[in-house]
């Protein structure tokens, strides 16, 4: 049981991390960009 807490800890941490993350794509030439935040 003590992994599976350990697991779920490691989840809501990434998640966390993944809030501020900021992903950005750029296609056709620059005509489209696409910017995903967590």
């Amino acid at each position: 049981m003590a992994q599976v807490q350990e697991m779920q800890e490691q989840m809501a941490a990434q998640q966390e991390a993944l809030e501020h993350e900021t992903v950005s794509v750029t296609a056709g030439g620059g005509a489209i960009t696409v910017g995903i935040t967590g």
